[in-house]
């Protein structure tokens, strides 16, 4: 999945990861999820679909919005992983936005804060965060607008990786804090993006658009990894609709160029550049057609040049009334990023070395599905949803462990490194249920869910393989086959109570090595063969149509769970919400 901020994606310039606390959730006007391969328009990243978040634009009438929250980790389901005895553990945060036309300017100012104590020692944080989204719109040309977004934060902390062990040491990092074998990493990061663009747009449905991005990102840290990385991205996008026809042509040309000094990675470029162009057609007011294609061309500095078109396309029908069924094809190619290619680091006694052979990963995403919406009267309403998807991928990069240093180097040159593992498959089944119930004009009940599950393997699976893992039958490392979510909501007047679910099932493969390497791996999993159910839960009371207070639970029932080898989430939080808005 791709993620984008207001079309933009918002990847870094060295791993091309998503830094998610960076995204400025209090300017946040809606979220869209498109699922299916989308690879022509947003890029090979995107071949299993995009994330995109959209800010906020001023409205007809001024917006103002403050949420302050104050809370408290409560104690570990067990007693011995309590390192703070009996001191309190706070987390303090609050967003701020508004918004606000003025004349042909738009203007929406927003800013956030975070001071967490944490539950793992060591790992504090201290974040800001400020943004502004600006758009002039020109009275003598009304097809014409510009504008500038940016948003800056900067944070202080410390980073946890790895557990001393699964018993007392559970919230403590290994070698502790204060030791130089210590794997916390205390860091301090400045971050910030600005994004100018242009937009025209007339009454025969032609718009053309300038997008660009300069994000910047500086970490400092006491373990000789820090980074300096900035990323430099355009794109020209031309759109012609044509509402008789139900027709609709995208074309446009893309230019990203990323650069990096670092302990981690030395100094490093690297570039990419696309033209693409997708057609979308409905007929009948029934049948809608999609088809695009994509050439990107890549390389690190100093390095050859790589290229190749990839393909996408996709059906949907409207077969009854409220009954659709969709289908999508797309090709995907994606490049090494710099750290995968470059990084070479320790965190402890694990060492990550670089593979500046590894080569691109290539594959193909499908997926068909039906929609059926429902309405009982005018009480229920609602929608259900499947499908099933296949992913297939040629020359997948993951890390890997082996013997990929010097004999000379930490345990005789044993670590990780980013290889092609070879080629996989992803086979799965995705459903989805939404139901809304309006009993009266005082009382609704909202309730959704879903369902995930997939067949992770490899395509040529062998013992050299199985070796590496903790398994002996063929499935990808660091995958949940089950996946669940419930949430439900109930409003009644000015109250409202909700409560949210989530099921991974046990993660049965893994690196072996860990089971050796980090004290307590091995047993915690074998006490902890069982998935893993967490609850959220919240109370909120509208005090007047400007007021509202709330309770807020995360991890209700205090369940002790792992997403990842050797780090636990947290236990139970306490918060108290407090919003006032215009």
């Amino acid at each position: 999945m791709l993620v984008l901020v207001d079309d933009v994606p918002m990847l870094s310039a060295d791993a091309n990861d998503v830094k998610w606390s960076f995204l400025p959730i209090e300017n946040l006007e809606q979220v869209e999820v498109v699922k299916g391969a989308s690879s022509a328009l947003y890029g090979s990243s995107a071949m299993n679909g995009i994330i995109n978040f959209r800010t906020f634009y001023a409205k007809s009438e001024p917006v103002t919005r403050l949420t302050h929250y104050s809370g408290l980790y409560d104690s570990p389901a067990r007693d011995e992983t309590k390192w703070w005895g009996k001191n309190t553990q706070l987390i303090t945060a609050g967003n701020f936005l508004h918004a606000q036309k003025m004349g042909p300017l738009d203007l929406v100012i927003g800013s956030h804060y975070l001071l967490d104590d944490g539950f793992r020692k060591g790992e504090t944080e201290k974040r800001a965060r400020a943004n502004i989204n600006t758009r002039y719109r020109f009275k003598k040309a009304d097809c014409l607008s510009v504008g500038i977004n940016a948003n800056y934060m900067e944070t202080f902390g410390g980073l946890f990786f790895i557990w001393n062990n699964d018993s007392t040491g559970a919230n403590i990092p290994l070698g502790g804090v204060d030791d130089t074998t210590s794997t916390l990493s205390n860091y301090h990061t400045i971050r910030y993006n600005i994004d100018p663009f242009i937009t025209y747009a007339n009454k025969k449905g032609f718009t053309a658009r300038i997008r660009s991005r300069y994000f910047n990102t500086s970490n400092y840290n006491d373990t000789q990894q820090e980074a300096f990385a900035e990323l430099f991205f355009g794109e020209l996008q031309l759109q012609q609709r044509i509402e008789k026809w139900n027709f609709t042509a995208t074309a446009g040309m893309t230019y990203t160029d990323n650069g990096v000094r670092s302990d981690l990675y030395s100094s490093r470029k690297s570039y990419n550049r696309s033209l693409y162009a997708q057609l979308d057609k409905k007929f009948f007011n029934r049948l809608t057609l999609s088809a695009g294609g994509r050439w990107e061309q890549f390389r690190f500095r100093y390095q050859d040049e790589q290229s190749k078109p990839v393909l996408r396309a996709g059906a949907n029908i409207r077969l009854l009334k409220a009954t659709y069924i969709r289908g999508s094809f797309g090709q995907g190619y994606r490049f090494p990023s710099i750290a995968e290619k470059y990084i070479r680091t320790q965190v402890g006694s694990i060492v990550i070395y670089p593979n500046d052979s590894i080569s691109s990963e290539t594959g193909w995403t499908a997926e068909v599905g039906v929609r059926q919406e429902f309405a009982f009267g005018k009480i229920v309403k609602g929608y259900a949803d499947v499908c099933i998807f296949r992913s297939k991928y040629h020359g997948m990069i993951e890390f890997e462990f082996g013997k990929h240093g010097q004999s000379s180097d930490p345990f005789a040159g044993l670590g990780f490194k980013s290889l092609n593992i070879g080629n996989t498959k992803i086979d799965g089944i995705e459903s989805e249920l939404g139901v809304e119930l309006t009993i009266n004009k005082n009382l609704t009940v909202l309730l959704g869910g879903g369902y995930t599950y997939i067949e992770p393997v490899y395509i040529h699976f062998d013992s050299l393989i199985a070796e590496r893992g903790t398994t002996s039958f063929n499935i990808l490392k660091y995958r949940s086959r089950n996946l669940f979510k419930a949430n439900g909501e109930i409003r009644f007047k000015k109250l409202s109570l909700g409560v949210v679910t989530r099921y991974n099932s046990f993660m049965q493969n893994i690196d072996a090595v860990f089971n050796v390497l980090i004290t307590g791996v091995e047993h915690y999993r074998k006490e902890n063969m069982h998935g893993d159910w967490v609850y959220d839960a919240n109370i909120d009371y509208a005090i007047n149509k400007n007021v509202s207070v709330g309770i807020i639970s995360r991890n209700l029932f205090n369940n002790e769970y792992a997403d990842r080898p050797a780090i636990l989430e947290e236990p139970r939080v306490w918060m108290f919400k407090f919003t006032l808005r215009n």
